[in-house]
């Protein structure tokens, strides 16, 4: 079984959903530390003139805070966010089709927490995207996992009786790759196109079966 994991993001880039399409299971880390100015809570967009713009989601959070801890701030936030993505991308044969009214009441209806919006934005893309296959569960369904980033990560997959732990090429820079060999856990380092640019941008312009061609074009070392 092949298990991946990442803290959650707003309205991610093609590769995380690259990461997700390789995996079996997917765990989204939201008990770990909140990263400020990051894509947490954040992603980038095109403008009309080509300019990659960020769409930011407003918070509140001090150092130290987790992910599942941060509160937005601004109540009017996705009015802002909904009115950029309508002056951008409205013009794109996709547009009407990706941001539904479904699509924008999840982003609405996510009352105050960047967790749940982010979990709930990315269920909705998934499913847009017709990606059934992987299996997403959050951190918060894995007790007495480790406080160490990396042999947390070792007991989560443990708990989940992997074989192999999917990671990001990042993951050369900080996982303890001794504690998955003790485990007997491979780990498979994912390679692709390197982009910052949310999936929403694709998913506008080229539809659902473009973007999910873009997602599949990866490379494993």
């Amino acid at each position: 079984m092949k298990v991946a994991a990442h803290q959650p993001h707003f309205l991610p880039w093609a590769p995380y959903f690259r990461k997700i399409e390789a995996a079996d299971v997917f765990v989204i880390l939201g008990d770990v530390q909140f990263r400020k100015n990051y894509y947490q809570n954040r992603c980038r967009i095109y403008n009309p003139e080509g300019v990659s713009v960020w769409l930011t989601v407003p918070v509140n959070h001090r150092f130290g805070q987790k992910i599942n801890e941060v509160q937005i701030s601004d109540p009017k936030w996705f009015d802002n966010i909904d009115g950029k993505l309508n002056a951008y991308y409205r013009g794109c044969n996709y547009f009407n089709q990706i941001w539904t009214e479904d699509l924008r009441e999840v982003c609405a209806g996510s009352e105050k927490s960047l967790h749940i919006l982010n979990v709930r934005t990315l269920m909705d893309i998934m499913s847009i995207l017709k990606m059934y296959d992987t299996q997403v569960l959050t951190d918060a369904e894995f007790t007495g996992t480790s406080t160490n980033p990396t042999q947390r990560l070792v007991d989560i997959c443990t708990d989940l009786h992997a074989t192999e732990y999917l990671s990001g090429p990042g993951g050369r820079n900080y996982l303890e790759l001794e504690r998955f060999e003790k485990a007997g856990i491979k780990v498979t380092y994912l390679e692709g196109p390197g982009e910052d640019v949310s999936i929403m941008d694709s998913l506008f312009r080229c539809g659902p079966e473009a973007t999910m061609e873009r997602i599949q074009r990866k490379d494993t070392v």
